[in-house]
This record gives structure tokens, C-alpha cells and sequence, in this order.
């Protein structure tokens, strides 16, 4: 199974109302049970909080969001398993 759902504040499967948040932010893909994020040039950036440590996801990167993981965007925070809930109500 393949989906791919997109999040940001207008053009979005999944909508964040926040004005910082671009209109088409990032990008979740579900492959075979498996999320990978990428942000598509946001203005603020995403990132990928693993281990406690916080990274920038950026430019075509596309990063695996593990167990545990947590995906921040401007203010919103979304755990693994908030994400594929998400994902799979879209």
C-alpha cells in the first residue's frame, strides 16, 4: 500500500491553522506500513525529533518517522502514531 497526504495551512489533506505554517508544508508518505516525511520549502521548516534530539528535515531530504519519533512543525508536534491516524483518515 501507497498513500501520500500532504500538510499545511490551505492546500493540505491535513490543515494546520497556524499562519506560519505554509500553505502546502510537507509531505507524509505511507509505504508498506512505513512513514516517511519531506518538507516541500517551507518558510519555517519541519523537523524530525529522535532520541530527544532535534533535527532539520530539509530540502528533497526524505526522512523514515520511526516508533517513537516526532515530526514538529512550527507549533504542532505529531508523534508516529498520531500520524498514521492521520494518514489513513485522509
Amino acid at each position: 500500500m501507497e498513500k501520500t497526504v500532504r500538510i499545511g495551512s490551505k492546500n493540505a489533506d491535513i490543515l494546520v491553522d497556524n499562519p506560519k505554517v505554509s500553505e502546502t508544508h510537507g509531505e507524509f508518505k505511507l509505504i508498506d506500513n512505513h512513514i516517511f516525511y519531506r518538507d516541500l520549502g517551507s518558510k519555517y521548516g519541519s523537523f524530525i525529533i529522535r532520541d530527544g534530539i532535534q533535527y532539520k528535515v530539509e530540502g528533497i531530504q526524505q526522512v523514515e518517522v520511526l516508533e517513537g519519533d516526532s515530526i514538529f512543525i512550527v507549533d504542532v508536534v505529531m508523534g508516529r502514531r498520531d500520524i498514521m491516524e492521520k494518514i489513513k483518515n485522509c
